[in-house]
């Protein structure tokens, strides 16, 4: 699956992420986050990198399921 934006993008948007990771890492000692709720926040903004890396697709694993026989 191709790119759905410029490559340049998707490396800005991966050093983003780092320091987006950081952050949530801080709450979680400043004891604001727990870390099932970081587990989330930052799998959600994972998957959206890869998404628009064209390597993920929302559901794609209960389809799967669907359309096994």
């Amino acid at each position: 699956m191709p790119y759905r934006t410029d490559k340049r993008i998707i490396v800005e948007m991966e050093r983003l992420f780092d320091i987006y990771e950081r952050e949530v890492q801080e709450r979680r000692k400043d004891g604001c986050l727990e870390q099932p709720t970081i587990n989330t926040y930052l799998s959600h903004a994972r998957d959206f990198i890869r998404w628009c890396k064209g390597e993920f697709i929302p559901g794609a694993r209960k389809l799967q399921k669907k359309t096994r026989p």
